[in-house]
């Protein structure tokens, strides 16, 4: 995911600051990722890598910034490790270009072998007619991956923030700047364009990978092909699609403390701890991991049982926030049980 916003306005110039979140293999970095590597900002992803200007470029700006990012979470069994992190480039005012993130390969999905990835986003640094003031891009926060059982259908939601509370549509990426090699890869998906759920049902084993860009507007437009969006941003998530004879479908439920979708409100610098846990819906399941987004500033406790109850699983969530990070921050999480079942987010 690539996002932005304008941090600083000059007489001559802006300050364009990206958002960036991504998921590697585990092993492909090192050190690996783990718990007492988490605090000290390492391993660091994606080095070597970087978002270039591909379309009515600045003049100038061939680079907008590295995408490497340090490690904010891990999940072994899925075998990933994410992290997200922030950039800032000037560029003149009244600007409008695309940025890509492109490279190979994938890894073996259903739909192809040794496919290409790549992501765009529009940035504009235009005042916005409504208010006066710059847009600030929405941000999506979606698992890195969803384990599915085969031929049962789905319905996910694509979770969107917007600072600057705009409507916003979801849509398929298309052409090769947006998704590199994953055009048609959910064969059979669905999206609902304004109530922003992707709906699949899997015919075939294997991995999947999404392609999905987030458009914001003034208004709402009445065409999905409308260009008067005020930005473009991109995701990108896998379908883990596997086949279970067992009878169970349902994956463990969040049953607190906090409410699914809060907002909790917090000073620059300040600390909310809040304690997570997760109900077995199966007999003789218990919870194996957490898939999860974890956003700077969050470290977890180890995933427990409870003494009192052995269907209920537990960890504590301590999230401490910084001045760059202002705005929305989503974490997402789901339990997935000892059968594979993967509840909802």
């Amino acid at each position: 995911m690539i996002s932005w916003r304008i941090v600083n306005d000059s007489s001559s110039s802006v300050s364009v600051q990206i958002f960036q979140r991504y998921a590697w293999r585990y092993t492909y970095y090192s050190p690996y990722c783990t718990d007492a590597t988490i605090p000290t900002g390492q391993p660091l992803l994606g080095a070597g890598n970087y978002i270039n200007c591909v379309s009515t470029c600045p003049t100038g700006l061939s680079t907008l910034g590295s995408v490497q990012v340090p490690c904010t979470g891990y999940n072994i069994g899925e075998q990933y490790a994410m992290g997200e992190g922030r950039f800032t480039f000037s560029v003149p005012h009244n600007s409008s270009f695309i940025g890509v993130f492109s490279g190979s390969y994938w890894f073996d999905l259903v739909t192809g072998t040794s496919l290409t990835w790549s992501v765009a986003v529009q940035i504009q640094t235009f005042k916005r007619i409504d208010t006066g003031r710059y847009n600030n891009a929405p941000i999506i926060t979606m698992l890195p991956i969803y384990r599915l059982r085969n031929k049962i259908s789905y319905s996910i939601k694509i979770n969107v923030a917007d600072n600057d509370f705009d409507p916003y549509i979801c849509l398929w990426s298309k052409g090769t700047n947006q998704c590199g090699g994953l055009s048609n890869s959910v064969p059979g998906g669905m999206i609902d364009n304004y109530g922003c759920y992707l709906n699949f049902t899997p015919q075939l084993i294997g991995y999947y990978a999404a392609a999905v860009t987030v458009e914001d507007f003034i208004l709402l437009p009445i065409n999905i092909s409308s260009t008067a969006y005020l930005s473009q941003v991109p995701i990108q998530f896998v379908f883990h699609v596997y086949n279970s004879t067992n009878p169970c479908v349902t994956g463990p439920i969040y049953i607190g403390d906090l409410v699914p979708d809060i907002c909790i409100y917090m000073l620059v610098g300040s600390t909310y701890t809040t304690r997570v846990r997760f109900k077995v819906q199966c007999q003789n399941a218990t919870v194996d991991s957490i898939i999860s987004v974890n956003p700077t500033g969050l470290l977890t406790t180890a995933l427990q049982q409870d003494p009192f109850d052995s269907t209920i699983y537990v960890f504590l969530a301590n999230f401490t926030s910084n001045a760059n990070q202002i705005g929305q921050n989503l974490y997402c999480f789901a339990g997935v049980d000892s059968i594979g079942n993967q509840g909802d987010s």
